[in-house]
């Protein structure tokens, strides 16, 4: 996998992941995690242009402007039936890339469709989900 993301926010340790993972009692994928140890939100370069999902960018965790942990209370408040969907990107339309930390279909990723209020499957695992971005 060669993504390469742009603006990516402060770096994270395995310790800033641990403690996330405590605090919301979500078990992370592995492949999420390391993605997110070199590269804490971001956008795709402006070269992309073939983005088969619209992705407007990935969300950081801890650090930025409007973090996951800000967009995952929101979602809880909103949609509690989404609980362990943690949003990690969104798209150009505004919806949000949700992976599961739920046993029941764990790291599957899935987009939530906000105008619609629709919850669609997209890739069986976090590193699918990253091989479609890298296959431009």
């Amino acid at each position: 996998m060669s993504i390469a993301l742009e603006e990516s926010q402060k770096k994270l340790s395995p310790e800033d992941l641990v403690i996330f993972e405590q605090q919301y009692n979500l078990h992370l994928p592995e492949d999420f995690v390391k993605f997110y140890l070199n590269y804490n939100g971001g956008y795709l370069p402006e070269s992309d242009e073939n983005n088969p999902y619209l992705l407007g960018g990935f969300l950081p965790i801890k650090y930025g402007r409007v973090p996951i942990e800000e967009h995952y209370k929101d979602l809880m408040e909103g949609f509690p039936e989404l609980k362990g969907l943690l949003p990690f990107a969104y798209d150009d339309g505004g919806n949000l890339f949700l992976l599961s930390t739920r046993q029941s279909d764990f790291a599957n990723v899935y987009i939530w469709l906000m105008d619609e209020t629709e919850l669609d499957f997209v890739s069986e695992s976090f590193s699918s989900f990253l091989n479609e971005l890298d296959n431009l």
